[in-house]
Parts: C-alpha cells; sequence; structure tokens
C-alpha cells in the first residue's frame, strides 16, 4: 500500500471542510460520514484515472457490496489519521479558531472567502495542536493549498495572517483550551 502524504491528506481535510459550507454536519456522525464519502470519492477518481477502459460504473454496485449500506462503526480509513485530525479538530474548536483568526486578520471573518478562511482555520489548528512540526511546514503547506485552491493573491494574505498567528502562538504559549476558555467567559 502506498503511503499517503501529509499534503494529500490536509487536500482531503480541505474538501471535507470545505464542503461544510454547503451541507452542515450537525453530529460527529454526519462529520465522519462526509469524510469517508469524500475520501471514497477521492480513491474513486484515482483508480478511474488509472484506468483507461473496462471500470465498474461508480454507482454499480457488485454482489459483494449488497448489504453494504447499513450503519457501521466509523473507523478511520487506513493512512488517514492526520486528515481525519485536522477535520474533526477544525469542525469542534471552529469558534475558538476563528477568534484567533480574527485578531490577525485586518478584515472580519465574513469578508474572507471560504476557501482562504477553510485554510486558515485548519493551519491555525496544526499550529496549535502539531507541536512537533515546524510552523514553517505548516505555513508551507496552508500557501500550497491557496495557490491551488484560492484567488490569485490569497496566499500572500493566508501566509501573513499564519505568521502573526504563529508567533502569537508561540510568544502567549496559547493552546486550544486556553483559547477555548476565552470564549467562554
Amino acid at each position: 500500500m502506498r503511503t499517503i502524504t501529509r499534503h494529500a491528506q490536509r487536500e482531503i481535510a480541505f474538501q471535507v471542510l470545505y464542503s461544510l459550507y454547503f451541507t452542515r454536519a450537525a453530529s460527529l456522525e454526519d462529520l465522519q460520514e462526509r469524510f469517508v464519502t469524500i475520501v471514497r470519492t477521492a480513491e474513486d477518481e484515482a483508480r478511474d484515472g488509472m484506468k483507461d477502459k473496462g471500470h465498474k460504473d461508480r454507482d454499480q454496485k457488485t454482489e459483494a457490496d449488497a448489504g453494504t449500506d447499513a450503519p457501521q462503526a466509523f473507523s478511520i480509513p487506513k493512512g488517514l489519521d492526520f486528515a481525519w485530525k485536522l477535520v474533526r479538530g477544525v469542525w469542534e474548536f471552529q469558534d475558538a479558531l476563528d477568534r484567533l483568526v480574527q485578531k490577525n486578520a485586518s478584515r472580519s471573518l465574513d469578508r474572507i472567502g471560504r476557501v482562504e478562511l477553510v485554510i486558515l482555520r485548519m493551519g491555525t489548528y496544526e499550529l496549535l495542536t502539531s507541536r512537533a512540526t515546524d510552523p514553517k511546514i505548516t505555513l508551507s503547506e496552508s500557501i500550497i493549498l491557496a495557490q491551488d485552491f484560492g484567488e490569485p493573491a490569497s496566499h500572500q494574505f493566508i501566509n501573513g495572517i499564519l505568521h502573526s498567528t504563529a508567533t502569537m502562538i508561540q510568544q502567549d504559549n496559547l493552546s486550544l483550551l486556553s483559547l477555548q476558555g476565552a470564549g467562554q467567559k
């Protein structure tokens, strides 16, 4: 089995979180279902792209697939632990993340594009929780996502906000718990 890179996992997390703008996840189970659906769609597209002909239609089920529509316990698809951590973390702590993004943004959150806001939330969450990852890597990966999915100059905007956020996190020794507590007063 091939290893799924952290970059690819960030792209999956971005797709899941961006999709929440169109259909909200009312519960953790909804979020899990969305995650699995997007992962399967990405796998299907990759598989279809590798096959020139002879592949079965995505909507057709084989006899082996019969009966798999029943609810099953959620398990993170193999190799996607990091993607799920980002999705669940951003979903659970969105308000706290938004408060920190707002402190470093030059405009209100409702004036930040959806793509950019998702990337900022993901980058902020990663900066707060992945102490083992060099912040420069998180910033670089966020910039790449912005270049791939955002407006032409959005990578500069995201770099500025996340750089300020990383500095603030380091100087003030911020954590998700400290941010959550600050918002509940």
